[in-house]
């Protein structure tokens, strides 16, 4: 029986507790039993990489003694099978991880960037930094592209954000680049790189298993069950055990002050300019009709005169000290990671010796420019969108504003377009008047409540409460609580919604194994379509020029009862028995689930076409 996600999540943060216990009493004997862990994986894998290729072989020669077995094996197409299961094992092996995005710097145009990083390289003793590349993102990365899939030979790429060079200085970003550089350090990045990609490629096993046939499903479904969530769990130790030996090489190779300025300034800098100056850039949308690349660049232009409100920064960090580490992320809180360095929560601000200065030539002409460029070609169709939207509901809210009063349905209907045009407080009026007229409607409770707890407001938790059992708000209900509860120590609450966010992903879990699975023992009904919605129906079927007949019933859910799902039989034209992935090609105007069954499964097929009314 299939463990339930409270017991999933309880089985993770007991071994996740037990490695750390582990790990801080016996660094060595922890890695060593997260070696041998790795080998059980490798082991396995090879092992039935052997047997396949054994019994391969062993077909190879019956067929080249026996003309009889050959047609067999062509007829049965078991040998198709054993090398499915064979490109399964060496597909994962070989893994393939893209080149990570973005404007690759030249020595040129930054040579003190490259001389700092060349330094604290040798400092370090890390291994050959391949390339460095700029991203827009306030952040930094150390990205390891094996090209050997899991047996290594890395590429190793240091990430640097555009908006993190604009904001730290000299100082602080070398203990950025410290920190990043730290998790290459010495010979413990060879073994975390290798566990690291040994965690992807068990991930992409999984994946791939469940794309192929039931035989590899049988092969490798049972063990990986157990053995990845248990590897993932077992190595969560190391991974954050990393974030803390990260932290502690960049003040030695800095000092514990830059590394605290860089960490609380990135969090500063985040909340006090660069979220506000994006959230003024989108309400544009709706009063400019073209976006052009000024939008981008002028992020660089105005920080050069910003300057931080002492009050507001000391309220920020604040706010971010209340966090606490957490097994969602590797990535200590920041106050656990201030008190591992022994450093105060500080920063200090001056856009005149920032990095983007010191270090860069012409940082704007020939690095802010490009990237505002690609910025500009993914944004521009979404600003003309987005403004032709914004102009149709500024007039749908004229319109509205002129009847009196207006409808339950007005109001919401007039609230949400004040979201969309993100009006979110003349919203929160719009959806308090709804309440007036009636005070259960969901979509004004979860949109009042998630508001209030989003300010830290108690109040709001009293509004989600009330929607903990409605189907379509539940799961946001949920997840906006249990942050409000964890953020203040209320411990037991968040225990009773961390439960019900567990039952609720249960439940969709089953939904989703239901509606992704038909089986010659569910119920089938036939539909009750009216004649306008199967001519519809007919129409959308129609568009897959490989179907030649296709029938459509119902099937009766056992997780929703009040869900429609439908079945849609279909005969292709040719013999083959293999179909396109019908869901995703020409998506269904229906209301409900839906699946397409060939009719080729026969067993299935025979089932089905008892409740079935014919298309075409």
């Amino acid at each position: 029986m299939a463990k339930s996600a409270t017991e999933r999540r309880q089985q993770f943060e007991n071994i996740v507790a037990k490695a750390e216990r582990e790990f801080d009493n016996n660094p060595n004997a922890y890695k060593n039993k997260l070696k041998w862990l790795a080998f059980i994986g490798y082991g396995y894998l090879f092992f039935i990489l052997f047997l396949c290729l054994s019994f391969l072989a062993g077909l190879v020669w019956m067929a080249i003694k026996s003309t009889v077995f050959l047609l067999f094996l062509i007829k049965s197409k078991m040998i198709v099978l054993v090398l499915g299961v064979v490109y399964v094992i060496f597909r994962s092996l070989f893994i393939k991880i893209p080149e990570p995005e973005g404007l690759r710097i030249n020595k040129k145009d930054a040579p003190a960037l490259f001389k700092k990083v060349s330094v604290l390289r040798k400092q370090l003793k890390t291994p050959k930094i391949h390339s460095i590349i700029l991203t827009p993102e306030l952040n930094a990365a150390i990205h390891q592209r094996p090209r050997l899939g899991i047996f290594g030979w890395q590429k190793n790429t240091l990430i640097l954000g555009a908006d993190l060079l604009m904001c730290l200085n000299e100082e602080q970003a070398m203990a950025v680049i410290a920190h990043e550089l730290g998790h290459l350090s010495g010979g413990h990045s060879k073994f975390n790189g290798w566990i690291y990609r040994i965690r992807i490629s068990w991930m992409n096993i999984q994946h791939a298993v469940m794309n192929v046939s039931t035989v590899a499903k049988w092969v490798f479904g049972y063990f990986f069950s157990w053995y990845a969530p248990y590897f993932n769990a077992y190595s969560f130790a190391l991974a954050r055990a990393n974030e803390f030996e990260a932290d502690a090489i960049a003040t030695k190779a800095t000092s514990p002050e830059a590394l605290a300025q860089a960490l609380v300034g990135l969090e500063v800098m985040s909340e006090s300019y660069f979220s506000g100056y994006w959230k003024n850039v989108e309400k544009q949308v709706f009063v400019q009709p073209h976006i052009d690349m000024n939008y981008f660049l002028n992020s660089h232009k105005n920080i050069q005169t910003f300057q931080l409100d002492p009050a507001k920064q000391q309220a920020i960090i604040a706010e971010k000290l209340k966090a606490k580490t957490n097994l969602q992320d590797t990535h200590p809180a920041l106050k656990d990671r201030l008190t591992a360095i022994d450093a105060k929560p500080e920063f200090s601000f001056n856009p005149k010796t920032t990095v983007s200065e010191v270090w860069f030539t012409h940082f704007v002409a020939n690095y802010l420019m490009p990237l505002a460029q690609d910025w500009l070609k993914d944004a521009k169709q979404y600003w003309q969108d987005t403004h032709a939207k914004g102009q149709d509901a500024l007039n749908r809210i004229d319109e509205l504003d002129k009847k009196t009063p207006l409808s339950e349905d007005e109001l919401l209907e007039k609230a949400h377009l004040q979201l969309f045009l993100q009006q979110r407080k003349t919203a929160l009026h719009t959806f308090k008047e709804v309440l007036s007229q009636n005070k259960n409607e969901p979509n004004a409770l979860y949109h009042i409540g998630a508001y209030f707890l989003e300010k830290n407001h108690a109040k709001g938790a009293q509004f989600l409460e009330r929607l903990l059992h409605n189907g379509d708000y539940a799961q946001e209900a949920s997840h906006h609580l249990l942050g409000f509860y964890q953020q203040n120590n209320m411990a037991e609450e968040a225990e009773r919604i961390q439960l019900t966010i567990d039952h609720l992903y249960d439940q969709e879990e089953a939904l989703y194994e239901e509606v992704t699975t038909t089986h010659v023992k569910d119920d089938f009904f036939r539909t009750d379509l009216s004649k306008e919605e199967l001519s519809e129906l007919k129409k959308s079927v129609r568009k897959y020029d490989g179907i030649r007949h296709a029938w459509v019933c119902q099937k009766r859910l056992k997780t929703n009862p009040d869900a429609a799902m439908f079945v849609i039989l279909f005969e292709l034209h040719t013999n083959e028995s293999e179909a396109a992935t019908f869901e995703t090609d020409y998506p269904l105007e229906l209301n409900g689930y839906y699946t397409f069954v060939n009719i080729e499964h026969k067993k299935l097929a025979n089932t089905i076409r008892n409740h079935t009314l014919q298309l075409f």
